[in-house]
């Protein structure tokens, strides 16, 4: 039926990765730019991963296109480390919002 973009797991898995980032080591500065997007699908819907039925699906305008949040700020190298949580919730609540909007 689609994919499920689901809130919670989004932060989950966006804080896991900017930890993943900050513990291999390459990034250098002092201040960086974080983008997020979604790709690849063209039937998404709102909802939680929890192995129930999917009732609704929503098919987005110009689904062929990914869905990104471009950054309006930058942020220090804390985002791949203790602040991971904090960055990857202001993102993900920005990428739903933008997500919405293109339904």
């Amino acid at each position: 039926m689609g994919a499920i973009l689901d809130p919670d797991e989004l932060v989950a898995t966006t804080a896991s990765h900017l930890r993943l980032a900050g513990a291999l080591g390459v990034l250098d500065g002092d201040r960086f730019a974080i983008v997020v997007g979604l790709s690849g699908g063209n039937m998404v819907t709102e909802g939680k991963v929890t192995g129930v039925a999917r009732s609704s699906v929503s098919f987005p305008v110009n689904s062929d296109k990914p869905v990104q949040v471009v950054p309006d700020e930058t942020v220090s190298g804390a985002a791949f480390d203790r602040g991971a949580d904090e960055v990857a919730g202001n993102l993900a609540e920005a990428l739903v919002h933008v997500s919405r909007g293109r339904r």
